[in-house]
């Protein structure tokens, strides 16, 4: 699962290794958590990971992470954080929005 805005970077890593692929609507928890639900209604065993980005750069926006980590723990997923944009500049003493 990968936020809809995230970098293309995210999706070519993806796509070398799977055609698992669903695109989330940007910052949209409902969608992350009917998307979680319908993955793992099918497959209980298998990895999900849910991938966003710290700080978007198409438009300067900021995730939940701490409501989105809760969802991927509800539904035994991996939360993975893209910080290119926000670590070093943004957070106490610049260690991002995370």
């Amino acid at each position: 699962m990968i936020d809809e805005f995230a970098d293309n970077s995210f999706y070519e890593g993806a796509n070398a290794v799977t055609k698992n692929i669903t695109k989330i609507r940007h910052l949209d928890e409902g969608h992350i958590a009917q998307v979680l639900e319908s993955i793992r209604s099918k497959d209980t065993t298998n990895a999900i990971m849910v991938i966003t980005e710290g700080l978007f750069s198409v438009d300067s926006s900021s995730p939940n992470l701490s409501n989105i980590q809760k969802l991927a723990k509800k539904y035994n997923a991996f939360l993975v954080i893209g910080c290119a944009h926000d670590f070093g500049i943004i957070g106490e003493n610049g260690k991002g929005v995370w």
